[in-house]
């Protein structure tokens, strides 16, 4: 199974990204999540971050992921896809 951690500034949050689809909605949820905070300043028109951001916008999920790995590098905000490993219950054989 894997994991998408985001640390935050006031706590973590975890989201399965075990299929391409569920790591697409993590990732979007995020975006959405802390867009809405007004956590996004993309003020310089040059920047690769304003470009992947406007992307992003438009549905382009792949320059969202980008935008977010890109954005794990600030104070407060981190990003990690962790692997977490199977564990199966060991039953008692009678």
């Amino acid at each position: 199974m894997k994991i998408l951690i985001y640390r935050g500034k006031h706590e973590d949050e975890y989201f399965d990204i075990s299929t391409d689809e569920l790591r697409r909605g993590a990732y979007r949820h995020l975006f959405d999540q802390l867009g809405g905070a007004g956590y996004y300043d993309c003020s310089d028109p040059e920047s690769k971050e304003l470009a992947l951001f406007n992307r992003a916008t438009e549905g382009d999920d792949v320059a969202l992921i980008q935008f977010m790995k890109l954005r794990s590098r600030y104070a407060y905000e981190g990003i990690e896809e962790q692997e977490i490993p199977q564990y199966k219950a060991h039953l008692k054989e009678e």
